[in-house]
Protein backbone atom coordinates (compact mmCIF):
# COMPACT_ATOMS: atom_id res chain seq x y z
CA UNK A 1 0.00 0.00 0.00
CA UNK A 2 2.93 2.37 0.74
CA UNK A 3 4.18 1.83 -2.82
CA UNK A 4 0.72 2.69 -4.21
CA UNK A 5 0.48 5.88 -2.13
CA UNK A 6 3.96 6.96 -3.21
CA UNK A 7 3.02 6.37 -6.85
CA UNK A 8 -0.13 8.43 -6.44
CA UNK A 9 1.83 11.24 -4.80
CA UNK A 10 4.28 11.35 -7.70
CA UNK A 11 1.43 11.33 -10.24
CA UNK A 12 -0.38 14.14 -8.47
CA UNK A 13 2.71 16.32 -8.16
CA UNK A 14 3.89 15.72 -11.71
CA UNK A 15 0.53 16.62 -13.26
CA UNK A 16 -0.57 19.45 -10.94
CA UNK A 17 1.45 21.99 -12.90
CA UNK A 18 -0.87 21.52 -15.89
CA UNK A 19 -3.61 23.15 -13.83
CA UNK A 20 -6.53 21.68 -15.78
CA UNK A 21 -6.44 18.07 -14.59
CA UNK A 22 -4.42 15.50 -12.66
CA UNK A 23 -4.35 11.72 -12.49
CA UNK A 24 -5.16 10.57 -8.95
CA UNK A 25 -5.31 6.80 -9.50
CA UNK A 26 -3.96 4.46 -12.16
CA UNK A 27 -4.06 0.68 -12.43
CA UNK A 28 -2.39 -1.23 -15.26
CA UNK A 29 -2.37 -4.76 -13.74
CA UNK A 30 1.17 -5.07 -15.06
CA UNK A 31 2.24 -7.84 -12.66
CA UNK A 32 0.77 -10.84 -10.91
CA UNK A 33 1.03 -9.14 -7.51
CA UNK A 34 -1.33 -6.33 -8.50
CA UNK A 35 -4.21 -7.91 -6.60
CA UNK A 36 -2.31 -7.71 -3.30
CA UNK A 37 -3.21 -4.02 -3.09
CA UNK A 38 -6.93 -4.83 -3.15
CA UNK A 39 -9.34 -6.05 -0.49
CA UNK A 40 -10.99 -9.21 -1.83
CA UNK A 41 -14.47 -10.25 -0.69
CA UNK A 42 -15.97 -13.42 -2.17
CA UNK A 43 -18.35 -16.23 -1.34
CA UNK A 44 -17.26 -19.84 -1.38
CA UNK A 45 -17.33 -21.19 -4.96
CA UNK A 46 -18.11 -17.70 -6.19
CA UNK A 47 -16.29 -15.24 -8.45
CA UNK A 48 -12.53 -15.48 -8.84
CA UNK A 49 -9.98 -12.83 -9.84
CA UNK A 50 -6.68 -13.33 -11.67
CA UNK A 51 -4.23 -11.06 -13.51
CA UNK A 52 -3.25 -11.97 -17.06
CA UNK A 53 -1.53 -9.92 -19.79
CA UNK A 54 -2.00 -6.51 -18.13
CA UNK A 55 -5.66 -7.11 -17.38
CA UNK A 56 -7.82 -8.16 -14.47
CA UNK A 57 -9.71 -11.33 -15.39
CA UNK A 58 -13.03 -11.72 -13.58
CA UNK A 59 -14.26 -15.32 -13.59
CA UNK A 60 -18.08 -15.22 -13.40
CA UNK A 61 -20.00 -18.12 -11.87
CA UNK A 62 -23.60 -18.82 -11.00
CA UNK A 63 -23.44 -17.48 -7.43
CA UNK A 64 -25.47 -14.24 -7.11
CA UNK A 65 -23.60 -11.28 -5.60
CA UNK A 66 -20.63 -13.57 -5.08
CA UNK A 67 -17.87 -11.05 -4.52
CA UNK A 68 -15.72 -8.08 -5.46
CA UNK A 69 -12.35 -6.45 -5.05
CA UNK A 70 -11.99 -2.88 -3.81
CA UNK A 71 -9.33 -0.26 -3.31
CA UNK A 72 -9.48 3.21 -1.72
CA UNK A 73 -9.29 6.10 -4.19
CA UNK A 74 -9.22 9.87 -3.56
CA UNK A 75 -12.57 11.60 -3.22
CA UNK A 76 -12.77 14.13 -6.06
CA UNK A 77 -15.78 16.26 -6.93
CA UNK A 78 -15.29 16.50 -10.68
CA UNK A 79 -13.47 14.06 -12.89
CA UNK A 80 -13.57 10.98 -15.02
CA UNK A 81 -12.82 7.28 -14.81
CA UNK A 82 -11.43 5.68 -17.98
CA UNK A 83 -11.01 1.95 -18.52
CA UNK A 84 -11.14 -0.84 -21.12
CA UNK A 85 -13.41 -3.88 -20.95
CA UNK A 86 -13.68 -7.01 -23.08
CA UNK A 87 -16.75 -9.13 -22.41
CA UNK A 88 -16.20 -12.86 -22.84
CA UNK A 89 -12.80 -12.64 -24.62
CA UNK A 90 -12.51 -16.45 -24.62
CA UNK A 91 -15.75 -16.69 -26.59
CA UNK A 92 -17.54 -18.98 -24.20
CA UNK A 93 -21.29 -18.97 -23.91
CA UNK A 94 -22.26 -15.86 -21.88
CA UNK A 95 -25.92 -15.73 -20.96
CA UNK A 96 -25.84 -14.05 -17.58
CA UNK A 97 -25.19 -10.78 -15.79
CA UNK A 98 -21.51 -10.42 -15.09
CA UNK A 99 -19.02 -7.63 -14.50
CA UNK A 100 -19.81 -4.84 -12.04
CA UNK A 101 -17.86 -1.61 -11.56
CA UNK A 102 -18.56 0.96 -8.85
CA UNK A 103 -16.97 4.32 -8.11
CA UNK A 104 -18.31 6.23 -5.10
CA UNK A 105 -22.11 6.09 -5.50
CA UNK A 106 -21.93 5.39 -9.25
CA UNK A 107 -22.70 1.76 -10.08
CA UNK A 108 -22.57 0.09 -13.47
CA UNK A 109 -22.75 -3.47 -14.72
CA UNK A 110 -22.66 -5.46 -17.93
CA UNK A 111 -25.83 -7.38 -18.75
CA UNK A 112 -24.33 -10.00 -21.04
CA UNK A 113 -27.59 -11.85 -21.69
CA UNK A 114 -29.01 -8.61 -23.13
CA UNK A 115 -25.69 -7.44 -24.56
CA UNK A 116 -25.50 -4.01 -22.95
CA UNK A 117 -23.89 -1.80 -20.29
CA UNK A 118 -26.15 -0.43 -17.56
CA UNK A 119 -26.11 2.19 -14.83
CA UNK A 120 -27.58 1.55 -11.41
CA UNK A 121 -28.80 4.08 -8.85
CA UNK A 122 -30.79 2.42 -6.09
CA UNK A 123 -34.55 2.88 -5.92
CA UNK A 124 -37.17 1.47 -3.50
CA UNK A 125 -38.09 -2.20 -3.81
CA UNK A 126 -41.70 -1.16 -4.49
CA UNK A 127 -40.55 -0.36 -8.03
CA UNK A 128 -39.40 -3.93 -8.65
CA UNK A 129 -41.37 -5.87 -11.23
CA UNK A 130 -42.99 -8.85 -9.48
CA UNK A 131 -41.31 -11.48 -11.66
CA UNK A 132 -37.75 -10.04 -11.23
CA UNK A 133 -36.06 -11.31 -8.10
CA UNK A 134 -32.40 -11.06 -9.10
CA UNK A 135 -31.89 -7.83 -11.02
CA UNK A 136 -31.51 -4.66 -8.92
CA UNK A 137 -34.14 -1.96 -8.75
CA UNK A 138 -33.07 1.23 -10.46
CA UNK A 139 -30.96 0.03 -13.39
CA UNK A 140 -31.09 1.66 -16.82
CA UNK A 141 -29.52 0.70 -20.13
CA UNK A 142 -26.63 2.89 -21.25
CA UNK A 143 -25.71 1.32 -24.60
CA UNK A 144 -25.36 -1.98 -26.47
CA UNK A 145 -22.08 -3.85 -26.03
CA UNK A 146 -20.75 -6.69 -28.18
CA UNK A 147 -18.93 -9.73 -26.83
CA UNK A 148 -15.28 -10.46 -27.70
CA UNK A 149 -14.52 -6.79 -28.58
CA UNK A 150 -12.40 -4.53 -26.36
CA UNK A 151 -14.21 -1.24 -25.74
CA UNK A 152 -13.01 1.96 -24.12
CA UNK A 153 -15.33 3.40 -21.47
CA UNK A 154 -15.51 6.69 -19.61
CA UNK A 155 -17.61 7.72 -16.63
CA UNK A 156 -17.52 11.49 -16.21
CA UNK A 157 -18.99 13.08 -13.09
CA UNK A 158 -19.59 16.41 -11.41
CA UNK A 159 -20.62 16.21 -7.76
CA UNK A 160 -21.82 19.82 -7.52
CA UNK A 161 -24.06 19.44 -10.61
CA UNK A 162 -25.32 15.96 -9.60
CA UNK A 163 -24.21 14.90 -13.10
CA UNK A 164 -22.93 11.59 -14.42
CA UNK A 165 -22.13 11.06 -18.12
CA UNK A 166 -21.38 7.68 -19.70
CA UNK A 167 -19.22 7.27 -22.82
CA UNK A 168 -18.22 4.30 -25.01
CA UNK A 169 -15.41 4.72 -27.57
CA UNK A 170 -16.64 8.09 -28.92
CA UNK A 171 -15.58 10.62 -26.31
CA UNK A 172 -17.16 13.72 -27.90
CA UNK A 173 -20.58 13.29 -26.30
CA UNK A 174 -22.04 10.88 -23.75
CA UNK A 175 -24.07 7.94 -24.94
CA UNK A 176 -26.23 8.41 -21.81
CA UNK A 177 -26.37 10.71 -18.81
CA UNK A 178 -28.04 11.19 -15.44
CA UNK A 179 -28.57 14.71 -14.14
CA UNK A 180 -30.20 14.01 -10.81
CA UNK A 181 -27.91 11.74 -8.81
CA UNK A 182 -25.53 12.28 -5.92
CA UNK A 183 -21.98 11.21 -6.84
CA UNK A 184 -21.01 10.52 -3.24
CA UNK A 185 -24.38 9.28 -2.02
CA UNK A 186 -27.00 11.13 0.00
CA UNK A 187 -25.84 9.46 3.24
CA UNK A 188 -22.62 11.59 3.20
CA UNK A 189 -19.65 10.02 1.44
CA UNK A 190 -20.84 6.49 0.82
CA UNK A 191 -17.33 5.51 -0.05
CA UNK A 192 -14.06 6.61 -1.61
CA UNK A 193 -13.58 3.24 -3.26
CA UNK A 194 -13.28 1.66 -6.65
CA UNK A 195 -15.00 -1.73 -6.67
CA UNK A 196 -14.88 -4.42 -9.36
CA UNK A 197 -16.95 -7.56 -8.99
CA UNK A 198 -19.49 -9.97 -10.39
CA UNK A 199 -23.23 -9.89 -10.41
CA UNK A 200 -22.97 -13.64 -10.17
CA UNK A 201 -25.72 -14.73 -12.52
CA UNK A 202 -23.84 -16.91 -14.98
CA UNK A 203 -25.45 -20.28 -15.76
CA UNK A 204 -22.53 -20.81 -18.17
CA UNK A 205 -19.27 -19.68 -16.48
CA UNK A 206 -17.21 -17.18 -18.47
CA UNK A 207 -14.70 -14.36 -17.96
CA UNK A 208 -14.48 -10.61 -18.48
CA UNK A 209 -11.26 -8.61 -18.85
CA UNK A 210 -10.79 -5.07 -17.52
CA UNK A 211 -7.65 -2.98 -17.93
CA UNK A 212 -6.09 0.50 -18.19
CA UNK A 213 -8.01 2.07 -15.32
CA UNK A 214 -7.31 5.78 -14.83
CA UNK A 215 -9.11 8.17 -12.45
CA UNK A 216 -8.52 11.82 -13.39
CA UNK A 217 -9.54 14.92 -11.48
CA UNK A 218 -10.74 17.82 -13.62
CA UNK A 219 -9.82 21.14 -12.05
CA UNK A 220 -11.96 24.14 -13.01
CA UNK A 221 -9.96 27.06 -14.32
CA UNK A 222 -11.06 30.65 -13.80
CA UNK A 223 -11.43 33.10 -16.67
CA UNK A 224 -11.16 30.39 -19.32
CA UNK A 225 -12.74 31.40 -22.62
CA UNK A 226 -14.69 28.63 -24.36
CA UNK A 227 -13.75 28.06 -27.97
CA UNK A 228 -17.23 28.43 -29.44
CA UNK A 229 -17.08 26.61 -32.77
CA UNK A 230 -19.67 23.83 -32.54
CA UNK A 231 -23.13 23.73 -34.10
CA UNK A 232 -25.39 21.49 -32.02
CA UNK A 233 -28.40 20.32 -34.01
CA UNK A 234 -31.33 18.54 -32.35
CA UNK A 235 -33.12 16.91 -35.30
CA UNK A 236 -36.89 16.45 -35.31
CA UNK A 237 -39.48 14.61 -37.36
CA UNK A 238 -39.83 17.28 -40.06
CA UNK A 239 -36.23 18.49 -39.98
CA UNK A 240 -35.55 17.29 -43.54
CA UNK A 241 -37.44 20.38 -44.69
CA UNK A 242 -35.01 22.57 -42.79
CA UNK A 243 -31.67 21.58 -44.44
CA UNK A 244 -29.39 23.15 -41.87
CA UNK A 245 -26.18 22.12 -43.63
CA UNK A 246 -27.24 24.22 -46.62
CA UNK A 247 -28.27 27.14 -44.45
CA UNK A 248 -25.05 27.65 -42.48
CA UNK A 249 -21.52 28.34 -43.65
CA UNK A 250 -19.11 25.63 -44.85
CA UNK A 251 -16.89 26.24 -41.80
CA UNK A 252 -19.83 25.73 -39.46
CA UNK A 253 -20.82 22.50 -41.26
CA UNK A 254 -17.39 21.08 -40.39
CA UNK A 255 -18.17 21.50 -36.71
CA UNK A 256 -21.76 20.26 -36.65
CA UNK A 257 -22.97 17.58 -34.23
CA UNK A 258 -26.42 16.07 -34.76
CA UNK A 259 -28.75 14.49 -32.20
CA UNK A 260 -31.93 12.61 -33.03
CA UNK A 261 -34.86 11.33 -30.98
CA UNK A 262 -37.65 8.82 -31.17
CA UNK A 263 -41.26 9.14 -30.08
CA UNK A 264 -42.33 5.57 -29.38
CA UNK A 265 -45.95 4.71 -28.85
CA UNK A 266 -49.09 6.77 -29.32
CA UNK A 267 -48.92 10.53 -28.73
CA UNK A 268 -52.18 12.09 -27.59
CA UNK A 269 -52.71 15.86 -27.77
CA UNK A 270 -51.42 16.39 -24.24
CA UNK A 271 -48.40 14.11 -23.89
CA UNK A 272 -45.47 12.87 -25.90
CA UNK A 273 -43.04 10.11 -25.00
CA UNK A 274 -39.78 11.59 -26.28
CA UNK A 275 -36.41 9.91 -25.97
CA UNK A 276 -33.21 11.22 -27.55
CA UNK A 277 -30.82 8.54 -28.72
CA UNK A 278 -27.95 10.77 -27.64
CA UNK A 279 -27.56 14.31 -26.33
CA UNK A 280 -24.69 16.80 -26.20
CA UNK A 281 -22.55 16.74 -23.09
CA UNK A 282 -21.95 19.80 -20.96
CA UNK A 283 -18.61 20.48 -22.68
CA UNK A 284 -20.21 20.46 -26.13
CA UNK A 285 -22.88 22.89 -24.98
CA UNK A 286 -20.28 25.23 -23.47
CA UNK A 287 -18.35 25.23 -26.77
CA UNK A 288 -21.42 25.77 -28.97
CA UNK A 289 -21.61 28.66 -31.39
CA UNK A 290 -25.10 27.69 -32.57
CA UNK A 291 -27.69 25.52 -30.81
CA UNK A 292 -30.63 24.59 -33.04
CA UNK A 293 -33.78 22.69 -32.11
CA UNK A 294 -35.10 21.66 -35.52
CA UNK A 295 -38.71 20.77 -34.71
CA UNK A 296 -37.27 18.85 -31.77
CA UNK A 297 -38.39 18.49 -28.13
CA UNK A 298 -36.87 19.92 -24.99
CA UNK A 299 -34.08 18.30 -22.97
CA UNK A 300 -33.49 17.65 -19.27
CA UNK A 301 -33.56 20.68 -16.97
CA UNK A 302 -29.85 20.46 -16.13
CA UNK A 303 -29.01 20.56 -19.84
CA UNK A 304 -31.44 23.46 -20.34
CA UNK A 305 -29.51 25.36 -17.69
CA UNK A 306 -26.21 24.72 -19.50
CA UNK A 307 -27.75 25.82 -22.81
CA UNK A 308 -28.82 29.12 -21.27
CA UNK A 309 -25.36 29.57 -19.74
CA UNK A 310 -23.83 29.03 -23.18
CA UNK A 311 -26.21 31.53 -24.79
CA UNK A 312 -25.44 34.02 -22.06
CA UNK A 313 -21.79 33.52 -22.99
CA UNK A 314 -22.45 34.28 -26.67
CA UNK A 315 -24.10 31.28 -28.35
CA UNK A 316 -27.06 31.71 -30.73
CA UNK A 317 -30.10 29.56 -29.90
CA UNK A 318 -32.67 28.91 -32.66
CA UNK A 319 -35.87 26.94 -32.16
CA UNK A 320 -37.79 25.98 -35.31
CA UNK A 321 -41.38 25.30 -34.35
CA UNK A 322 -43.25 22.17 -35.28
CA UNK A 323 -45.45 19.37 -34.01
CA UNK A 324 -42.60 18.14 -31.78
CA UNK A 325 -41.38 21.49 -30.51
CA UNK A 326 -42.38 24.38 -28.25
CA UNK A 327 -45.76 23.67 -26.56
CA UNK A 328 -45.99 19.95 -27.28
CA UNK A 329 -42.23 19.49 -27.06
CA UNK A 330 -42.08 20.12 -23.34
CA UNK A 331 -40.82 23.72 -23.43
CA UNK A 332 -43.84 25.24 -21.69
CA UNK A 333 -43.19 26.05 -18.00
CA UNK A 334 -39.59 24.83 -18.28
CA UNK A 335 -36.36 26.68 -17.49
CA UNK A 336 -35.58 27.01 -21.20
CA UNK A 337 -39.17 27.71 -22.21
CA UNK A 338 -39.46 30.58 -19.76
CA UNK A 339 -36.43 32.23 -21.39
CA UNK A 340 -37.86 32.11 -24.92
CA UNK A 341 -39.11 35.22 -26.75
CA UNK A 342 -42.63 33.73 -26.97
CA UNK A 343 -45.38 33.09 -24.43
CA UNK A 344 -46.86 29.58 -24.31
CA UNK A 345 -50.09 29.39 -22.35
CA UNK A 346 -51.51 26.01 -23.39
CA UNK A 347 -50.41 22.68 -24.85
CA UNK A 348 -51.46 23.44 -28.42
CA UNK A 349 -51.71 26.94 -29.95
CA UNK A 350 -52.49 25.88 -33.52
CA UNK A 351 -53.45 28.49 -36.07
CA UNK A 352 -54.02 28.50 -39.84
CA UNK A 353 -55.99 26.65 -42.49
CA UNK A 354 -55.52 24.44 -45.56
CA UNK A 355 -57.70 26.81 -47.58
CA UNK A 356 -56.37 30.23 -46.58
CA UNK A 357 -52.59 30.49 -46.82
CA UNK A 358 -50.89 33.58 -45.46
CA UNK A 359 -48.15 35.43 -47.30
CA UNK A 360 -44.93 35.95 -45.37
CA UNK A 361 -43.71 39.54 -45.37
CA UNK A 362 -39.96 39.38 -45.89
CA UNK A 363 -38.13 41.95 -48.03
CA UNK A 364 -40.56 41.55 -50.90
CA UNK A 365 -40.11 37.76 -51.14
CA UNK A 366 -43.38 35.93 -51.67
CA UNK A 367 -43.84 32.78 -49.66
CA UNK A 368 -46.93 30.98 -48.36
CA UNK A 369 -47.56 29.41 -45.01
CA UNK A 370 -50.67 27.45 -44.02
CA UNK A 371 -50.22 26.50 -40.37
CA UNK A 372 -48.35 28.07 -37.47
CA UNK A 373 -48.23 28.15 -33.70
CA UNK A 374 -50.29 31.17 -32.68
CA UNK A 375 -48.02 32.65 -30.00
CA UNK A 376 -47.46 36.13 -28.64
CA UNK A 377 -44.14 37.86 -28.12
CA UNK A 378 -42.68 38.00 -24.62
CA UNK A 379 -42.31 41.43 -23.06
CA UNK A 380 -38.57 41.63 -23.78
CA UNK A 381 -38.77 40.27 -27.36
CA UNK A 382 -39.16 41.74 -30.83
CA UNK A 383 -40.86 40.32 -33.93
CA UNK A 384 -38.61 39.99 -36.99
CA UNK A 385 -41.08 38.46 -39.46
CA UNK A 386 -44.85 38.34 -40.01
CA UNK A 387 -47.30 36.39 -42.15
CA UNK A 388 -49.95 39.01 -42.77
CA UNK A 389 -50.55 40.26 -39.25
CA UNK A 390 -49.47 36.99 -37.62
CA UNK A 391 -46.02 37.16 -35.95
CA UNK A 392 -43.76 34.26 -37.00
CA UNK A 393 -40.16 35.03 -36.05
CA UNK A 394 -39.35 36.23 -32.53
CA UNK A 395 -36.02 37.20 -31.03
CA UNK A 396 -34.57 38.48 -27.79
CA UNK A 397 -31.12 39.22 -26.46
CA UNK A 398 -29.88 36.93 -23.71
CA UNK A 399 -26.58 38.03 -22.21
CA UNK A 400 -24.03 38.06 -25.02
CA UNK A 401 -26.17 35.80 -27.22
CA UNK A 402 -29.64 35.68 -28.73
CA UNK A 403 -32.65 33.37 -28.64
CA UNK A 404 -34.78 33.13 -31.78
CA UNK A 405 -38.03 31.22 -32.28
CA UNK A 406 -39.80 30.50 -35.58
CA UNK A 407 -43.40 29.35 -35.14
CA UNK A 408 -44.20 28.09 -38.64
CA UNK A 409 -45.22 24.47 -39.20
CA UNK A 410 -44.39 22.04 -41.99
CA UNK A 411 -47.99 21.38 -42.93
CA UNK A 412 -50.55 22.17 -45.60
CA UNK A 413 -50.49 21.90 -49.43
CA UNK A 414 -47.02 21.73 -50.95
CA UNK A 415 -46.50 24.40 -53.61
CA UNK A 416 -43.47 26.03 -55.22
CA UNK A 417 -43.94 29.07 -53.03
CA UNK A 418 -44.39 27.19 -49.74
CA UNK A 419 -42.08 29.01 -47.32
CA UNK A 420 -39.59 26.19 -46.75
CA UNK A 421 -38.89 26.02 -50.50
CA UNK A 422 -38.17 29.75 -50.85
CA UNK A 423 -35.40 32.20 -49.85
CA UNK A 424 -37.49 33.03 -46.77
CA UNK A 425 -35.95 30.00 -45.04
CA UNK A 426 -32.43 31.35 -45.65
CA UNK A 427 -33.64 34.70 -44.31
CA UNK A 428 -34.85 33.07 -41.08
CA UNK A 429 -31.47 31.43 -40.45
CA UNK A 430 -29.58 34.59 -41.38
CA UNK A 431 -31.55 36.65 -38.87
CA UNK A 432 -31.25 34.00 -36.15
CA UNK A 433 -27.54 33.21 -36.48
CA UNK A 434 -26.00 36.54 -37.46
Amino acid sequence: MKTLLLTLFVLVCSTWAAGAEKIVFKETFDNADALKKYRIVRQKNGVEFTVEKNALIVHHKDVPYSGFIEIPVPMIKKGRLDFDVTVNPRKNVSSGIGLTLDLYNISTFWHDACGDWRMYFAEPNIKRLPFFNIEPVGHQKIAAVKDYVKKHYRIRFDEEADLVEFYIDDMTDPTAARYDVSIYGRAFYQGGYLKIGSFGYAPDPYVTAISNIVLTEEIPEKNVKNDKKLTLLMEGMTSQHYPVKKLISADDVKNIRQYTFDSPGYCDPNTNNYQYFKLPGFESVANAKYIIFNDAPNVHEALQKKILESVNDGAKLLIMGGFYSLNRGGFMNSKLGNALPVVMDKVWNLGGSDKKPLEINSDGSKAKIYYYLDLKAAADAKVLMYAGKVPLLFQKKYGKGTITVFTGLISGPVTKDIYWKTPVLQKIFALALK
